[in-house]
């Protein structure tokens, strides 16, 4: 890809490049175009697999790019500790009104957008939390969205005793009015995953007026508080569904009160593109 893209851009030669992948930077450097390399994710790279030269290419990038931004302050510091690299924090943007939607809301409804055959995102630890909360007596639905074949279904639903795997849904891929429908829905969301380096989940639920549990990592607790969610420790085992059940119980308690919509929406608001687009322009009027 970097060669065709480097070629592109000599051909094509715009007057400004932001790069979103270490690799489209690379390219951009070839064709004497680099301007700003946002750094989406966190780069946690691991012997074998291919992991040396993806690792020269991002060390490439960064030190050629005159600018580097992130999302959020964790990932700011992975950069500086993990590359050496300072970066200023750019939260990612989206239009937060089309999530706003009037509809009911299932008070017995966990929503969580992830895929589910990434392990990173942990939800086999929702579904496990999920059936906790059915043996203490709780009547609930757990809604995935996010793609997840017919093998990862079927090895979810199996963490749940036989008579509980019709309380687990698989939605699919949601996208549009489908996708805020279901935050909307939902009485709360949640978000189990470690390493994220925002979550633009995490502002969508709240921008549906809709409660978040997430992990307390990474750039889940930049987002995230007691006045709009609650976080939960990011522990592995048994103790981990323990401390994300309670999690979920309290949070689901807290929303039956109806007195969390407006603090999530105005929470929302913080990333919604009238208040980040200004930024962007700066930067690119700094670099241009």
């Amino acid at each position: 890809m970097i060669p065709s893209l480097a070629a592109h851009l000599r051909r094509s030669r715009p007057g400004f490049v932001h790069s979103f992948h270490y690799c489209d930077a690379v390219a951009a450097d070839l064709a004497g175009r680099l301007g700003l390399l946002t750094i989406q994710g966190m780069p946690l790279f691991r012997p074998g697999g291919g992991g040396r030269l993806r690792r020269r290419l991002l060390d490439r990038a960064l030190d050629r790019a005159p600018m580097v931004t992130v999302p959020s302050q964790a990932a700011a510091d992975h950069l500086r500790e993990g590359f050496g690299r300072e970066a200023v924090v750019l939260p990612n943007a989206l239009h937060t009104a089309p999530f706003a939607l009037d509809v009911p809301r299932r008070p017995n409804v966990i929503f969580c957008a992830a895929t589910g055959e990434d392990e990173r995102k942990r939800v086999g630890l929702l579904v496990d939390a999920h059936g906790r909360l059915l043996r203490d007596g709780r009547e609930l639905e757990l809604w995935l969205g996010g793609e997840v074949n017919a093998q990862a279904q079927e090895r979810l639903r199996g963490r749940l005793p036989d008579a509980q795997h019709a309380t687990v849904r698989f939605l699919g891929n949601l996208s549009g009015s489908g996708l805020a429908r279901a935050y909307a829905s939902a009485a709360v969301t949640c978000l189990p995953s470690l390493y994220e380096a925002f979550g633009v989940v995490l502002v969508e639920s709240l921008a549906a007026g809709t409660p978040v549990a997430g992990c307390a990592h990474a750039a889940i607790p930049e987002i995230i508080d007691e006045e709009v969610g609650g976080l939960f420790p990011p522990e592995s085992g048994p103790e981990a569904v323990d401390l994300l059940a309670s999690c979920l119980a309290d949070l689901l308690d807290r929303a039956s009160a109806g007195q969390l919509v407006e603090a999530c929406r105005a929470r929302a608001q913080r990333y919604d593109w009238s208040v980040l687009g200004p930024r962007y322009l700066e930067v690119y009027a700094a670099l241009a």
